[in-house]
């Protein structure tokens, strides 16, 4: 029974290697990437660069308080249109690297020829890991790429709330971690923005299942993402927008007990489809 158990842990194991490596080594991931980097990287040209000339203010006596890195990255950069922009097409980019990638095993045959040595479930498995991880890479990597040349342009000034240049404030979420220690605030919230990502590539591949089109089991989840973000922007419960929570500079503030439970929620729900899925007869085997 061990060696049996060994056998399937193994086989598990080597699914998930080669999951990972289609999902990271092919060509839509690298545009997904290369999307989010010229969203990115233009807010470098446009805001930090300009930015780089009222280094000096503070010390010339022009009574502004120093540029900081936490003002002016594009997580910060609220007055940009690539902020506004990226998080728009937040699910496009999360979903471009892997989401369909069950669908174009379905219509291809690959799929059948796979059951034939796993079973549906464990094939489901370490399909959802691997997209998961791609489209969470897919939208963490540009904006971290994006704070990190910032980091090299401009000094990591701690912020004061006094000076009012910074995007947080006492009413948002963790102000007093950003205030105090702004790198484990954002390391904080790449942790959720990489969560969100992940779970929108994982509800366009389980869209995938049941749509007999590509591009619309790509496009689900921007359009489900677009749908609530209108409707909650007429109503009093705007700041549960997951696009207005997700992004740092927390443009409606952002509450964290909501976002831990949206993410619970929308986890169950593809959690029980991927259920559902893997309990369909195996025709193959």
């Amino acid at each position: 029974m061990n060696l049996k158990l060994l056998k399937l842990d193994n086989k598990m194991n080597q699914m998930i290697r080669i999951e990972l490596k289609r999902a990271f080594c092919n060509v839509r991931f690298l545009y997904s990437i290369l999307v989010g980097l010229l969203i990115a990287g233009s807010q470098i040209f446009t805001w930090v660069i300009p930015a780089m000339e009222k280094a000096d203010y503070y010390l010339l006596g022009k009574g502004e308080y120093p540029v900081s890195v936490f003002n002016t990255w594009i997580g910060a950069s609220g007055h940009t249109y690539q902020l506004t922009l990226y998080f728009i097409i937040l699910p496009v980019i999360s979903c471009l690297p892997f989401s369909d990638s069950c669908f174009i095993e379905r219509e291809s045959g690959y799929q059948a020829h796979i059951l034939t040595r796993v079973n549906r479930n464990a094939y489901l498995f370490s399909k959802s890991i691997a997209v998961y991880l791609s489209g969470g890479c897919a939208v963490v990597l540009p904006l971290v790429v994006n704070l990190y040349v910032t980091m090299m342009a401009i000094p990591s000034v701690l912020p004061e709330a006094s000076s009012r240049t910074f995007p947080i404030f006492e009413h948002s979420m963790w102000s007093g971690i950003f205030y105090t220690h702004p790198y484990v605030y954002l390391g904080g919230y790449f942790v959720i923005i990489f969560s969100y990502a992940g779970l929108f590539s994982l509800f366009g591949m389980i869209s995938s299942f049941y749509v007999r089109n590509r591009f619309v089991s790509l496009v689900i989840p921007f359009i489900v993402y677009t749908l609530v973000n209108f409707v909650l922007g007429y109503t009093e419960y705007y700041k549960y927008s997951p696009e207005l929570f997700l992004r740092p500079d927390q443009p409606a503030g952002a509450v964290f007990s909501s976002i831990v439970m949206f993410y619970i929620f929308g986890l169950l729900i593809c959690m029980i489809l991927l259920v559902r899925e893997g309990k369909k007869y195996d025709l193959y085997v």
